[in-house]
């Protein structure tokens, strides 16, 4: 219909028809196609009451390539959302909320950085690559990028590792930098994130005291006012 009549019907109407039509692929489930018979139908409604629409959107669009075929591996579900997203993402806001709570009592300053930011540069980086996959229709790509600040930050925070920072006080100058890089990075992830993840997108803004608007535009602030409350994605117990 899109391909042929819709064309024909706006071309009868003398309205330019779309220059590209887009499909996606046909997917198989754990190598086999879905079948009522065999019990392997993929229910959208009962991903989202398991994982949550942000969680059920992860788990599809993260599989394959939009527009190509590909296989879903719906037994691996439990393990993919809690490896990536209650694990890799949401542990990194949880980590760094309550130890900007802990260490700096929950408030530090944009501009607190002193010397070369780790996470600003890559941030710019990958702004410009989520753009290009976006234009290409490849939110699989987009997806890799914000997972890919994700484990930057995860490893900056092992890298520095703030708790022997906060010892000390004379390192306090130093710390406050490094808070204002990993919640600079925060911020951008929740810009990142928020085409996939809505809902947790407008938590972790929250979290550090900014606004998120419907395009997915993070206020500004000079000061990260942080709390810390429940986990951004809890972890599922698989049955």
């Amino acid at each position: 219909f899109h391909a042929v009549y819709w064309p024909a019907l706006l071309l009868a109407l003398g309205i330019d028809p779309p220059r590209q039509v887009f499909a996606h692929g046909f997917f198989t489930v754990d190598g086999q196609k879905m079948s009522k018979t065999i019990g392997n139908v993929v229910d959208p409604n009962e991903l989202v009451d398991r994982y949550g629409s942000d969680g059920a959107r992860y788990l599809i669009l993260s599989q394959f390539p939009f527009g190509q075929d590909g296989d879903v591996k719906a037994g691996q579900f439990d393990e993919q959302y809690n490896a990536a997203l209650a694990n890799d993402l949401g542990n990194l806001v949880h980590r760094v909320t309550s130890m900007a709570e802990k260490y700096l009592e929950g408030s530090v300053r944009a501009d607190a950085l002193v010397g070369d930011a780790i996470l600003l540069p890559l941030v710019k980086e990958l702004d410009a690559k989520i753009e290009d996959a976006f234009t290409a229709f490849r939110p699989d790509l987009a997806l890799e990028s914000v997972f890919a600040l994700v484990e930057r930050a995860n490893a900056l925070i092992e890298e520095r590792e703030p708790w022997k920072l906060a010892k000390d006080e004379a390192n306090r100058e130093v710390l406050e930098a490094l808070f204002a890089d990993l919640l600079g990075g925060l911020q951008a992830l929740a810009a990142f994130s928020y085409p996939f993840f809505p809902e947790a997108s407008a938590k972790i803004a929250d979290r550090i005291g900014l606004g998120l608007s419907e395009q997915g535009e993070t206020s500004a602030s000079a000061v990260f006012t942080v709390r810390t409350e429940e986990p951004v994605f809890p972890r599922i117990e698989s049955e």
